[in-house]
């Protein structure tokens, strides 16, 4: 009797264990479904997020106004030339070639922005005769395209044996009066012969920018040279020179600000296109 009535109480005990831990654990499960659901029933709750509507699409940029301009190219005492060896005219990134001949030629589809004008620049060379060289002519006039019409320009032109003395009529140098209308030249020197490891430099550089011509990859302009002749003692000698055409077009317009050949930050490729 002594050891059931010790077993009943043992079993009574374990008992008593098990339902107090069901009771603690009862409590633990609410609370951790609570905790579980309580977030799932905000979120539900939660207003919904209204949709951002989409940008509209940017408008397409208006047409450019565009208008002709009628080219004549003139001696500079104002008569036409009867021939050219050769003759082009340059109006911002139109290349117009008129070849040998002195006949008006009209420029379609140039920009017309009011208050605006545009240079138009001839370069020509006229031949002397056998054996002698050609002479070079160059030109700028100032005009005014205007939306569907076409306008009348003349170009004059000057004798430009040195571009250098050329250009500096419009674009004086340092120490010059500037007149209304004009921009000062850069404050780099030119007009000066090229010689030495310079101009193997400019040589190496121009190779440079045919080879990428070819290749259709990006390229600037090949540094012009002007190529004088220049008395050494008795004798004339060829010497090519520098000038303000080497860094800059005649007005052609380049993807570089005043008309540059190529970048011309310090070390960019038309500064060592020279320097070494």
């Amino acid at each position: 009797m002594g050891e059931k009535s010790m077993s009943s109480q043992k079993d009574a005990v374990k008992s008593s264990r098990s339902g107090a831990l069901c009771a603690l654990a009862v409590p633990a499960t609410l609370v951790a479904v609570f905790m579980v659901f309580a977030p799932v029933r905000l979120v539900a709750q939660a207003p919904p997020v209204a949709a951002v509507p989409a940008a509209p699409p940017a408008p397409a940029p208006a047409p450019v106004p565009r208008g002709d301009l009628e080219i004549t190219v003139v001696a500079p005492d104002g008569k036409k030339f009867l021939k050219f060896q050769d003759c082009r005219v340059i109006i911002r990134d139109q290349v117009v070639d008129f070849g040998d001949s002195s006949a008006p030629r009209t420029v379609s589809g140039v920009p017309a922005v009011p208050d605006e004008s545009v240079a138009v620049t001839a370069d020509a060379r006229v031949a002397q005769g056998a054996g002698k060289p050609a002479l070079r002519f160059v030109g700028v006039a100032e005009a005014s395209p205007e939306a569907g019409k076409s306008v009348k320009v003349t170009v004059s032109l000057k004798r430009a044996d040195d571009i250098n003395a050329f250009c500096v009529t419009c674009h004086p140098g340092r120490g010059q009066r500037v007149r209304p209308g004009q921009i000062k030249r850069d404050t780099h020197p030119s007009g000066q012969v090229l010689e030495g490891r310079y101009r193997q430099q400019v040589r190496i550089y121009n190779e440079k920018v045919e080879r990428l011509i070819k290749e259709g990859k990006p390229h600037g302009e090949p540094i012009a040279v002007e190529e004088r002749l220049v008395k050494v003692g008795a004798k004339e000698v060829k010497k090519e020179f520098y000038t303000c055409e080497s860094c800059h077009t005649l007005h052609a317009k380049t993807p570089n600000p005043k008309y540059m050949r190529a970048p011309y930050l310090e070390t960019s490729d038309l500064c060592t296109g020279c320097h070494f």
